[in-house]
């Protein structure tokens, strides 16, 4: 919630401060900043289909799918993809009101750096290789934070989709009040 000067605690806490709140009435973008955002929108877009990429790959090899999930030319894909993302997110040229995002959007290609290197720690059999899913959690949340930081930068909201309703079933928790059965209308 932005104080009287426009400011987010958040912002401040992150050594942000000058970075103000775009969801504050008033807010308007500069030219650059207008610009940063239609840049970085490719940049994260790939980011997304990457990190989703990568979790699939993970849940497939977990579930047992089949033997070379985690082998090229599967992975390639996905690290093609990421190469690109990276490199757009590093040609970026962010205004100060677009740091904040930029900022987030840099954690995102660091965590897949370290998600890239454990998935291939873990596809040549180390022994004591680190597992990757916690790094895909940490780079959805940076693109989470990145997609508050400034408009136009949603991504997908799975909350809704089939598969979560399956889990609020098997939890027996109730359905979101957007979501209505068929047998109740």
């Amino acid at each position: 919630m932005p104080d009287a000067t426009g400011f987010s605690p958040d912002t401040a806490t992150l050594g942000l401060a000058s970075v103000p709140d775009p969801t504050s009435e008033g807010f308007a973008f500069d030219d650059r900043t207008s610009g940063y955002i239609l840049d970085a929108q490719e940049a994260f877009g790939l980011l997304c289909q990457v990190v989703s990429q990568m979790a699939g790959l993970l849940v497939l090899d977990a579930a047992g799918a089949r033997s070379g999930v985690l082998e090229p030319p599967m992975i390639e894909r996905a690290r093609e993809q990421f190469t690109e993302a990276r490199e757009r997110v590093a040609s970026l040229s962010p205004s100060s009101r677009a740091g904040h995002h930029h900022h987030h959007l840099t954690l995102v290609v660091d965590a897949m750096q370290c998600a890239f290197a454990a998935m291939d720690r873990r596809r040549l059999a180390y022994a004591h290789s680190s597992d990757p899913f916690p790094m895909l959690k940490t780079a959805w949340k940076e693109i989470e934070r990145a997609s508050k930081a400034l408009p136009g930068f949603e991504p997908i909201d799975l909350s809704q989709s089939c598969c979560a309703g399956h889990i609020r079933l098997r939890n027996r928790q109730p359905a979101p009040a957007t979501i209505q059965s068929s047998r109740e209308v």
